[in-house]
């Protein structure tokens, strides 16, 4: 079971944003406690976050990268995708298996 990440434009047009990006999501998914934005994420449906969500994401994922260090490298290849979206105004989409 895995996760695929998606940047998506303010149509919903998407671009997958790699193998590499939705493997290091699904690590920091798998840190990820019960409070916060990702326990939203849906393991078998679409989870779409929008930019006001995102904000609130990249200081989740931070959190994460503080309490599990092994996952820092994960964690800031998934800010910076965040970032790509944000500048865009668009919008995250995970999408599950």
């Amino acid at each position: 079971m895995g996760c695929a990440v998606y940047l998506e434009n303010q149509v919903h047009k998407r671009e997958y944003a790699g193998s590499e990006v939705s493997e290091k999501f699904s690590l920091i998914l798998a840190e990820s406690g019960e409070g916060g934005l990702l326990r939203y994420v849906d393991p078998y449906g679409d989870t779409i976050f929008n930019v006001p969500q995102l904000y609130d994401l990249i200081e989740e994922v931070n959190d994460i990268s503080a309490a599990s260090p092994e996952v820092r490298e994960a964690a800031n290849l998934v800010i910076e995708v965040i970032w790509r979206v944000i500048r865009r105004r668009g919008y995250l989409a995970i999408l599950g298996d």
